[in-house]
């Protein structure tokens, strides 16, 4: 150690600081990773591991109309939040990024529901769409509108559920664009207002181009949240009605957990890897393509 350079004492330090992180993340995730494709191939129960059948698996989750079902669910559930994530959040942002008087109070109560128990949430939602004594259904029929089956039938329950999951994370994806508008300098909407620009201008030119890095993290973060969007699910509708909720971590639980089908629930985790890395992927391509 003595006749070591500072360089390569300094590397051995990271690297001895480094050491537990990297064999946690071996044991937790790559380990894991690795042995659901292992498991994918057997037919495989909760405690007994079958025979090996290769990718039958797959073959009978591309025969299963509820495999597909859940598919299209966790496609309907993507394209009805992201939207919001995206848009809304960065709305959002912008209004509380302005230095008036007590602008503190509208960020904390923008970000309460983030740092709310989700089951807490999902509960208090579930009193909200009550038939009979439910906010909604109340003011509807204060103002002589029917009342709604928000959670019971199978066209509603998924608009619903969408609803209370933007109001828990918008939020979150609202702090992301904070923090991506305040580092953003002035220098460039002064120079922008002189030229003539109006707020429109400044917002499309300048904060949304600057911001192209934020939008980035928030698509992909928001991607891989709505895919594993397990717990409101669980709580609020248990997948249904007639499984309209009923999404492909949901589905891969049920089949795993209730079916005792782990090869086969390992074979669904699988496909949900490889749509979110090929997203992810895309993703990539996408914004070094528009740089």
């Amino acid at each position: 150690m003595r006749n070591w350079t500072r360089k390569q004492r300094e590397i051995m330090t990271a690297t001895l600081f480094l050491i537990p992180g990297f064999l946690l993340y071996l044991s937790f995730f790559v380990y894991p990773l690795i042995f659901c494709f292992y498991m994918s191939s057997f037919r495989w129960t909760t405690v007994v591991k079958g025979n090996f059948i290769g990718i039958a698996n797959f073959i009978g989750m591309a025969r299963e109309p509820l495999f597909w079902n859940a598919l299209w669910n966790s496609v309907y559930l993507t394209v009805g939040t992201i939207p919001a994530y995206v848009v809304l959040s960065l709305l959002l942002a912008i209004i509380i990024n302005q230095r008036i008087k007590g602008i503190g109070i509208f960020r904390t109560c923008y970000y309460i529901p983030v740092v709310t128990s989700l089951v807490a949430v999902a509960i208090i939602w579930i009193w909200l769409y009550d038939y009979r004594y439910g906010l909604f259904n109340t003011v509807l029929a204060k103002v002589g509108l029917p009342r709604g089956t928000w959670l019971r039938r199978d066209n509603t329950a998924m608009p619903s559920l969408i609803l209370m999951l933007i109001w828990k994370r918008v939020g979150f994806f609202m702090v992301l664009y904070l923090a991506g508008l305040q580092g953003i300098s002035e220098t460039y909407y002064e120079s922008a207002r002189i030229d003539g620009a109006n707020r429109w201008q400044c917002l499309i030119y300048i904060t949304v181009p600057l911001l192209r890095p934020v939008i980035f993290v928030v698509i992909i973060m928001s991607c891989i949240m709505t895919w594993r969007e397990f717990t409101s699910i669980y709580v609020m509708t248990d997948g249904g009605p007639l499984h309209s909720t009923e999404v492909l971590i949901y589905y891969l639980y049920d089949v795993g957990f209730n079916s005792y089908k782990m090869g086969y629930g390992s074979a669904v985790a699988v496909v949900m890897f490889v749509i979110l890395l090929a997203f992810t992927l895309s993703q990539w391509r996408l914004r070094k393509a528009a740089q």
